[in-house]
This record gives structure tokens, C-alpha cells and sequence, in this order.
């Protein structure tokens, strides 16, 4: 007879794994009627007609948002066909996959196997989960990228350099794919290399994500005059800095009249006395206003102008009014503390119609479960990430606790950039950090059986010495087990 001590083993808890998350998903898809939402009506993603025709060009000249989820979408489409949403549906299930066994693994290391399974399990089942694995945006990447490098940097002990490389190109793949991650994100990786090694060697690794990510801003830079990977910066600050009902402040404001009366993300035709003296490109994908999917062409060669105008304006404005700012600022954090899942009614009005085809009542208690656990879950675990930083100020075990201080840098950092430049989409912010917030619910159970003198370790290990001030957050000398067949195939010696 099996107990938890034997799935402490990498084959046996990767089988159970695997086991549970097709027995889940069968159920949810085949029983619960919930369907993969394949769409590419959505203003990140560029005309699919020039995508298709000239795939390079037109990655090239994206300036909107970072080419990553765009090329996968040509891979789909041009590899694949009519069968694109089952790759990419197959994808993203595998990303789910992995996510749940590198939880798994991660948990195990940092805490207990009870508590690594628990979490691993609850994540896999969580509704949040389920709807954003059901829906092709480019949410669900991100997400895993993140994983990958809060993993291969806290995971490893020996072979490091391997590990590295991995995270490396962990962030190279995050940057690339969502433009919320800015080249400013990798200070935290560095300052954890930094932290964990007291050496520059292993942070050397961050060149590449460094070289290949500013490979990216100095091509948008050296075309677009865009130090970035996204040239809605303005657009963006415009809804959540400017009341566009306050004529007499803006009547003060001395930018283009249209771009007063018109939000950001309307129709570059309604900018009419918005132009360029000459215009600089003629590809159809940076001049035609609508796409061939029929909405609007957010990387026109006039949003570059839009995006200038409408970051004066928001700056005129806040000089102004700041109260404004500081109200909109509330309300992007209460918007933040929402389930993941609201932002199916607040961006995709019919996504639930259509992952609940057959049966519309289950999504209502489907999303009401998964409000409620979030919302329950996000408070309490912010509380105690404030709670567990400042314990770690006070005691100076910043350094012997570095892995949950990642994890805490890696969800402020969302919390802060999201919610200080964005409004009404930060629910979906909140997901990219989903996992982590897992393992922080691992954090505090482990302290809180831990003050009730609750063993949760299944299986024996050797007396540790009970003088030692503080617990450390990895054990030391343990050779990596995860994707440990993978790597001695890599034969990467020259890394070691």
C-alpha cells in the first residue's frame, strides 16, 4: 500500500500528477461542457492577413505589443490550419501541466511533500485556472514564462549554471510576450543572483535577456523614436489619469482637440487633425486603419503620434487635478483584489456563452466560486507577504529567506506597475502571478503548523542542528530532480 512518502520520488509524483490533471480536464471539457476559446479578434494581435502573407515584415514592424504570441499564432496557423485551436489548446494544457508539477517540486523543496501535493492539486483544480487555460491569450504564456524564471532561479543547488541558462531564456520569452514586464523587471532577478551568490558570475546570465530584449527596444527606438516594446504607454495612462468629463481642465491642455474628445483605443480615424507633415511608412499593416479580422489597427503608424499626445495629456492633467489620479489608483487596486475570472465579463461579454456553451447557469457559479475564493485568498495572502517582508526587515534573514522575497518582489512588481498604470483589465494582472501566490499559501500554512508544532514532513530526514537562527528556504547539497534526465543530456560540463 502506497503512502505520501512515496510520491516523493520524481517518477511517482509525476504519474500521479499527470493522472489528476487528465482525469480534471476530461471532466471539466467532456462533463461540464467547457470549450477552448480560440479567438484573434483582439487589438494585441496584428492583421492576420499580412502575418500570414509576410510573417517577418510584419513581426518586424510590430510595434504595439512584443512579437512572441503573435509568432505563435503564425505557427498555428500556418503548421497547423483548421487544427490551430487543438495545438494550441494542447499547449496550453501543457503549460498547465507543467506549472502544476514545477509547483510541485518547487513546494516540496522550500517546505513539505504534504503540503507541495496540496497545493499543487488545489492549483490544478482551481476555476481561475481552468477558464484562463480555456481562453488563447497571450494571460496564460506570461504566467508560465514568469513560473519558469521564479523556478530556475530558486530550484537549483548544483549545476546552476544549466539552471541559469534556463531562466535566462525564461526572461527572454516573458519580455517578449507581455510588455508590462519592461527591461526595468530584470533589476529583481539580478539583485537575487546577486543576493544568493555574492558573485557577478552567475548574474552574467542576464546578458542574454539584456542583449536580445534591448535588441527589441533599439529596433523600436531606431523606427518608431519608442525606447519600449508597446507604444500604448500614453494611450494607457490617458484612462487612468484624465476625467474626460472635466471640458474646462482640458480646454487648458494644449494638444490636439480630437485627442480630448476621443478616449484612447477609438479608431485612428477619428484623429483627424492628428497627422504626420510626412507619413513615414507605407506597409499596409502601419496604414490601414481596420484589420482583416475587422477591428481596430492599433499598430498604425498614427498611434505612434496618439501615444505622444496622449501621454502630454495625461501629465498636463495630473499637474492639475491629482486627486483624479490617486481615486483611479484606489480603484485599480480594488479591481485588482477581483478573481482572475471577471475579466471574462469585463472584456469577453460572451466568453462565458461560449466556454459553458450548453449550459450558461454553470458559469455563473462557476465564476461566483472562483470570486469568492479570490477574493478571500488575495487579501489574506497580501497580509501576510506584508507580514512576512517586514519579520524579515526586522530579524535581518532577508538573505536566508531569498526565495520568498522573489516570490514577494515578483507579485509586487505586478501589483505596483499594473495597478499604478492601468485600469479595469488588473483582475488579469493579478493571474500572471497566480502560482506564487500558492506558494505564499505554502508559506503560511508551513508557519502556521509550524507554531502549533504540527509536523508536516512525510518523510524522515536527519536531525538538523536547533541552534541555527533560521530555517533556510532550500535545503543545500540536494542534486536537482526535476528535469534532471533532461539536463545531464544537455552535457553542458562547461557551465559547471
Amino acid at each position: 500500500m502506497r503512502t505520501i512518502a512515496d510520491f516523493s520520488k520524481p517518477r511517482n509524483s509525476f504519474w500521479l500528477l499527470l493522472m489528476l490533471f487528465v482525469i480534471s480536464r476530461v471532466f471539466y471539457h467532456f462533463v461540464l461542457d467547457i470549450d477552448f476559446v480560440y479567438r484573434l479578434d483582439y487589438w494585441q494581435i496584428p492583421d492576420l492577413k499580412w502575418l500570414m502573407a509576410a510573417p517577418w515584415k510584419t513581426l518586424y514592424d510590430m510595434h504595439m505589443q512584443p512579437p512572441l504570441f503573435s509568432a505563435l499564432i503564425y505557427v498555428g496557423e500556418q503548421f497547423f490550419g483548421e487544427n490551430a485551436p487543438l495545438f494550441q489548446h494542447g499547449l496550453f494544457m501543457a503549460m498547465g501541466f507543467l506549472v502544476c508539477w514545477g509547483l510541485f517540486h518547487l513546494i516540496k523543496r522550500m517546505y513539505s511533500l504534504p503540503l507541495a501535493l496540496g497545493m499543487s492539486i488545489f492549483f490544478m483544480l482551481d476555476p481561475n485556472n481552468l477558464l484562463y487555460e480555456s481562453l488563447f491569450f497571450y494571460t496564460y504564456p506570461t504566467m508560465f514564462f514568469l513560473f519558469g524564471l521564479g523556478f530556475f532561479l530558486i530550484y537549483p543547488n548544483q549545476n546552476k549554471g544549466k539552471y541559469l541558462l534556463l531562466a535566462a531564456l525564461s526572461a527572454v520569452l516573458l519580455l517578449y510576450t507581455r510588455s508590462l514586464f519592461h527591461l526595468v523587471f530584470l533589476v529583481i532577478p539580478l539583485g537575487y543572483l546577486l543576493l544568493k551568490y555574492r558573485s557577478w558570475k552567475p548574474a552574467a546570465y542576464l546578458l542574454i535577456p539584456l542583449v536580445l530584449v534591448g535588441m527589441l527596444y533599439g529596433k523600436n527606438k531606431a523606427e518608431y523614436g519608442k525606447f519600449g516594446a508597446s507604444s500604448w504607454l500614453g494611450m494607457s495612462l490617458s484612462r487612468l489619469m484624465v476625467d474626460f468629463e472635466d471640458t474646462t481642465r482640458l480646454a487648458q491642455i494644449d494638444v490636439p482637440q480630437s485627442i480630448k474628445t476621443n478616449r484612447a483605443f477609438e479608431p485612428v480615424g477619428k484623429y483627424h487633425d492628428l497627422h504626420f507633415e510626412k507619413a513615414p511608412f507605407s506597409h499596409p499593416f502601419l496604414t490601414e486603419e481596420f484589420t482583416s479580422q475587422g477591428v481596430y489597427n492599433l499598430n498604425h503608424q498614427k498611434v505612434l503620434l496618439l501615444d505622444d499626445a496622449y501621454k502630454k495629456l495625461s501629465i498636463a492633467y495630473f499637474k492639475m487635478n491629482p486627486l483624479y489620479y490617486c481615486k483611479q489608483v484606489t480603484l485599480s487596486n480594488l479591481t485588482y483584489l477581483q478573481s482572475p475570472s471577471q475579466y471574462f465579463f469585463y472584456k469577453f461579454e460572451q466568453a462565458g456563452a461560449i466556454i459553458f456553451k450548453h449550459n450558461p447557469k454553470r458559469w455563473e457559479v462557476f465564476v461566483f466560486l472562483a470570486d469568492i475564493l479570490s477574493f478571500i485568498f488575495t487579501l489574506t495572502l497580501l497580509g501576510w507577504m506584508a507580514y512576512r517582508l517586514f519579520e524579515m526587515m526586522r530579524k535581518g534573514t532577508l538573505r536566508q529567506e531569498l526565495p520568498i522575497l522573489l516570490v514577494i518582489m515578483f507579485i509586487g512588481y505586478v501589483i505596483v506597475v499594473g495597478n499604478l498604470l492601468e485600469i479595469g483589465e488588473n483582475m488579469r494582472f493579478k493571474y500572471l502571478t497566480y502560482p506564487w501566490y500558492y506558494v505564499m499559501m505554502a508559506d503560511l500554512l508551513f508557519h502556521w503548523f509550524k507554531r502549533g508544532n504540527v509536523s508536516l514532513n512525510a518523510v524522515k530526514k536527519p536531525a538538523v542542528n536547533t541552534t541555527t537562527p533560521v530555517r533556510p528556504m532550500i535545503d543545500s547539497g540536494d542534486e536537482p530532480e526535476v528535469i534532471q534526465p533532461i539536463l545531464q543530456r544537455l552535457n553542458f560540463s562547461k557551465w559547471k
